[in-house]
């Protein structure tokens, strides 16, 4: 994907992000899921198989469910299928190859239920993985989870998970590999 494009589908993104219903997924979220994707690549020295503007575009696309639906427990499970039919739309404005289409729609789409319920993206391409990868690694920042305690406030679905989430997240964050398409990425530091 040229640089062109790519500026413009992150432009684009951030402006929409701006209406989301969630103060988790917001403009930062993308950036900092961008920046950990960027690093991912880097660690895992596959900076000649990965096109950064194409992971790019799909760490900037990958939440835009949230700027219509609400957080919840209907929305976690349908997160997957509600972002692919708006990034299918979105990107109907660009002149893309149906190839790089297809990959950020497949990553986006695949890109949810893996905390806690651990469902990686292993048969998928790598994309998927790395873009799934930087999103748990940024849910779980110590950030994020200082965010939760003011989602609380506005949300019964993130009041249920604070109850569940500090004994959770305390485990999870020592056991991250579990919930990684890429275990070795656990080693790093990601604050």
């Amino acid at each position: 994907m040229n640089n062109k494009t790519f500026q413009e589908i992150k432009k684009r993104s951030l402006i929409l992000m701006q209406k989301s219903c969630d103060p988790q997924h917001c403009e930062a979220h993308l950036v900092k899921v961008e920046n950990n994707a960027k690093k991912i690549v880097k660690i895992l020295k596959m900076e000649k198989d990965i096109d950064l503007n194409l992971l790019g575009a799909a760490c900037y696309l990958h939440d835009l469910a949230f700027t219509k639906y609400k957080p919840g427990f209907i929305n976690y499970f349908r997160e997957g299928k509600r972002v692919k039919k708006i990034v299918t739309k979105f990107l109907m404005d660009f002149k893309i190859p149906d190839g790089e289409k297809k990959i950020i729609i497949n990553a986006v789409w695949k890109h949810t239920l893996n905390f806690p319920l651990r469902r990686l993206n292993k048969n998928e391409g790598d994309y998927a993985k790395i873009l799934q990868d930087a999103d748990i690694l940024d849910m779980l920042s110590p950030e994020r989870l200082l965010l939760l305690a003011g989602s609380a406030k506005k949300f019964f679905y993130y009041k249920a998970l604070k109850i569940f989430s500090r004994r959770a997240s305390f485990w999870t964050i020592r056991h991250i590999g579990l919930f990684l398409n890429y275990p070795e990425l656990a080693k790093e530091s990601w604050t």
